[in-house]
């Protein structure tokens, strides 16, 4: 880049401004008033930025209209819920640089697109530990980076520290790498995409993908259209398999490969490097100033049993794993407790709160299984329940043994109120990630949490950015707020019996960290198993069969492997009964698991016995787009978001689908009544799966079942049955 003086080129802007003014005050041609955006530039086409928009100084009103997005340590850090927001600065002061903020709001609520079809870009950025703001700016015909330091929150003025132009582009090259070079942040099934500065054609040869550990090598040939994709200036890799987690790769793409329109070559690239996540970070804290595990080395047993049940479980695909060793909560178990209980009878003396998705307890507000309407002998025994939760910090379970505990904890008070409390929180919300620990670095963070008492705050999955990042009070070592999009799950190892074996303890805990583990990567419901089998691990009857037939790994179903998971390809799945191959043995890539028994209807072989089940996952949704209209507006936090997109991959023409207006209202409506709609049971792929898991973070999953699954008994029969 060339250094370049936007102070000097503010200033002789802003001399010209005159001149224009004048220029304006006699009109010619049409005169009608034309709404202009401000806050959409296109960069110029010789930049050949990787930018669809940019920051615009506009020197007749001698502003700059912008986007920025909000980050802190380098993390989207989104403020009530908006991530992207329009910025306008007034110019100060062109002599020292000087901006200050004129009016701000969210940015492209449309969801509108770009030039090149993309959402429009966000060139902004403030990080908000520095006070930096870093944007790229259209001035004149110069597109120019710069950063600039806040110098006075209250009044939200900046002043510029450096500015420089970007250098117009001549050569075929790549601006813009997914995952960046020598990132530490590739999900393992993630595809490689290069952006480059201009508009990109297929020529001949073969990218090579390296592993640098092993020296594996996989090609791909540029003219092959499945593993290559091209679009416009984008080129995307995707490999045949799963990569290895915490591996380093390298991308090499020979000379002659590429060229652009003019028919010039790409010189070539060879050194892209990136590293894959690590699978799960198991981090392991004491509360109450105890923990079973008091060193990494003595949490290693339980580590190494979870990753050998994950690890078979996804052929493979789940291998590798850290330990980090938290400080103790220094908050005991019975404090804990007592902060959940008060905060969740404070919500049910307040009709359960607004209704706000930034409300923990927002459901609860329609759910007659919560406390509805207390009565005045309700509210008084509540309050008497909320002063000794004060003065005690012990949970409500010995204010049970009070005068009024006895007659209210087992008959309403229990069952209405407190059985919603959420003590997890407050033991999470004491706790900081080590210092240098970054979580993007890993799939999937894990806290286990241990006491020597006997108190067991259970385990679940969740998200950093759960309700909108209000959920949970996760912060760094410098005790910053995690709410990007991450999942984790919180596992409580403590033995609830005090004198439990070792073994068993092992067995029963292992287990919990895989079921949590399971949903985090992706299986949001739970398994149904009216027969109590406990086929699967992710059903009602899944634990207590792990400890009744101790099978090792635990089971689940191939189905869910194969199109929830993506960890065995649709090629396990037959209708011939003689391929099958048992599922209690070595996972065997390329060998037949599942074999198809009639519509939506499955069986598999294990350690000998045949186990069935049926799964329609998109039945219900495939129902809802044939009968009603389906409402959509966007969302606070995604101005993209159209639920037309829960029907649309099911369709047999993409096309079809009417869009209208609803009359007095900013919702719109879809109707897909008169589309016609493909076969979901004998079209289903893993393709259309990954349509709702991967669309916006999963905003479109809820057209998938996760509860879908339901153990029946094995007919015999069935296994002649053709496809």
């Amino acid at each position: 880049m060339q250094s370049f003086n936007i102070q000097i080129l503010m200033i002789l802007v802003i001399t010209q401004l005159c001149y224009q003014e004048e220029a304006m005050s006699h009109p010619h041609g049409d005169s009608k008033n034309i709404e202009i955006n401000y806050y959409v530039t296109n960069p110029p086409a010789e930049y050949s930025s990787n930018l669809n928009n940019v920051g615009n100084f506009n020197a007749n009103q001698g502003k700059i209209y912008t986007c920025l997005q909000p980050y802190t340590n380098g993390v989207l850090s989104p403020i009530d819920g908006v991530s992207e927001f329009a910025i306008a600065f007034d110019i100060i002061s062109a002599t020292d640089g000087r901006i200050g903020v004129y009016e701000s709001g969210a940015f492209n609520s449309a969801g509108n697109l770009g030039s090149d079809g993309a959402r429009l870009s966000c060139s902004g950025s403030y990080e908000t530990t520095t006070g930096i703001y870093t944007d790229t700016i259209l001035i004149n015909s110069n597109l120019v980076e710069t950063s600039f330091q806040l110098i006075d929150s209250t009044i939200l003025t900046f002043n510029l520290l450096s500015a420089d132009t970007l250098v117009k582009s001549s050569a075929l090259s790549p601006v813009e790498f997914i995952p960046k070079k020598n990132s530490k942040t590739m999900g393992v099934t993630d595809k490689i995409t290069v952006m480059f500065n201009r508009l990109i054609f297929r020529e001949n040869g073969k990218i090579e993908l390296i592993n640098v550990q092993s020296g594996a090598v996989e090609e791909f040939d540029i003219n092959d259209s499945t593993k290559v994709e091209i679009d416009g200036i984008k080129l995307s890799l995707r490999p045949e398999k799963a990569l290895i987690s915490d591996n380093n790769y390298t991308v090499r793409i020979p000379y002659g490969t590429l060229k652009d329109s003019e028919g010039q070559g790409y010189d070539g690239l060879d050194n892209y490097q990136f590293k894959t996540q690590t699978d799960i970070a198991f981090l392991i804290v004491g509360y109450g100033d105890t923990s079973l595990y008091e060193t990494v080395e003595s949490f290693d047993p339980s580590a190494k049993k979870t990753m050998s049940f994950l690890n078979s479980l996804s052929a493979g695909q789940i291998s590798s794993y850290k330990t980090y060793r938290l400080n103790n909560i220094s908050i005991s178990d019975s404090n804990a407790m007592s902060l959940g209980h008060l905060e969740v009878v404070d919500a049910a003396l307040k009709g359960w709160g607004v209704d706000e998705l930034s409300n923990y307890f927002r459901d609860k507000i329609w759910n007659p299984d919560a406390l509805q309407s207390p009565t005045v002998q309700q509210r008084e025994v509540l309050q008497d329940l909320r002063q000794w939760l004060l003065d005690n910090q012990k949970g409500a379970e010995v204010w049970a043994n009070s005068a009024l505990g006895m007659q209210h904890y087992s008959s309403w008070v229990n069952d209405k109120v407190l059985k919603f409390s959420r003590p997890a929180y407050f033991l999470l919300d004491s706790l900081k990630l080590p210092a240098e620990f970054v979580p993007q670095e890993h799939k999937v963070i894990s806290f286990i949490l241990s006491d020597s008492g006997k108190t067991n705050f259970s385990a679940a999955a969740s998200n950093f950015n759960a309700l909108g990042g209000s959920q949970w009070s996760i912060k760094t070592a410098d005790g910053l707020k995690i709410t990007h999009d991450q999942d984790f799950f919180y596992s409580d190892h403590s033995d609830p019996f005090g004198d439990s074996a070792s073994e068993l303890l092992l067995n029963i805990n292992t287990r919990v960290d895989v079921h949590e583990a399971i949903h985090t990567w992706g299986h949001a419901g739970h398994d149904t198993d009216p027969l109590m089998v406990g086929y699967s691990t992710m059903s009602q009857a899944g634990g207590d069969a792990d400890l009744q037939f101790r099978r090792d790994p635990p089971t689940y179903p191939i189905y869910n492997r194969v199109y929830l998971m993506g960890w065995l390809p649709e090629s396990a799945i037959t209708t011939d009964a003689s391929l099958i191959r048992d599922a209690a043995d070595p996972i065997v890539w390329g060998q037949k698991y599942l074999l198809k028994v009639g519509r939506f209807k499955y069986q598999e072989l294990y350690d000998g016995q045949w186990f069935q089940y049926s799964v329609p996952s998109l039945q219900n949704q495939l129902q809802a787009c044939k009968t009603t209209s389906i409402v959509t507006a966007p969302t606070a936090t995604n101005p993209s978001y159209d639920a037309g997109n829960l029907c649309k991959p099911i369709l047999k023409d993409k096309s079809c689908g009417i869009k209208s207006e609803i009359f007095g209202l900013p919702e719109t409506m879809w109707d897909f009544r008169s589309c016609e709609f493909i076969d979901i049971d004998a079209e289903l792929t893993r393709e259309l799966f990954k349509s709702y898991l991967e669309d916006f973070d999963g905003e479109y999953n809820s057209a998938i079942n996760f509860d879908a699954l339901i153990m029946e008994p094995a007919d015999a029969s069935l296994r002649n049955y053709s496809n």
